[in-house]
């Protein structure tokens, strides 16, 4: 439902669904986990985003800020208790705005996974 008011369109979206998430305990990556450690070393990667990289739930988008130099974009990752490794290579960009230059974004698609079993290991 929309109403226009003077020159602007106000739209009324309503509730779309009932659910509502609940609040609960995440076990699966302990904070005392090895992969949770601050590391001090230069150009580390900062902003990890991980995102849902398609609609079967067989890839995984992994997004990262590195911020002195583009370094590497590539993901190396692994099947549980599998000695063999995989790799997807990503890409990296930069922008400036005015006199703001942003650090090096990169963007990794890591597809054709099997639904909870695979596990990320590290960049390369």
């Amino acid at each position: 439902m929309s109403r226009t008011h003077g020159a602007s369109l106000l739209y009324y979206r309503g509730i779309t669904s009932s659910f509502v998430r609940q609040p609960e305990k995440i076990i699966e990556m302990p904070l005392n986990s090895d992969v949770c450690k601050v590391l001090h070393s230069y150009n580390d990667p900062q902003q990890v985003h991980i995102t849902e990289g398609d609609h079967e739930g067989r890839a995984v988008i992994v997004s990262w800020v590195t911020p002195d130099e583009a370094d590497s974009s590539t993901i190396v990752y692994w099947r549980e208790k599998c000695k063999y490794m995989f790799s997807a290579k990503g890409s990296v960009l930069r922008y400036k705005f005015y006199n703001y230059n942003c650090g090096y974004i990169h963007h990794c698609t890591v597809k054709n996974l099997e639904k909870a079993r695979e596990a990320i290991g590290h960049r390369s």
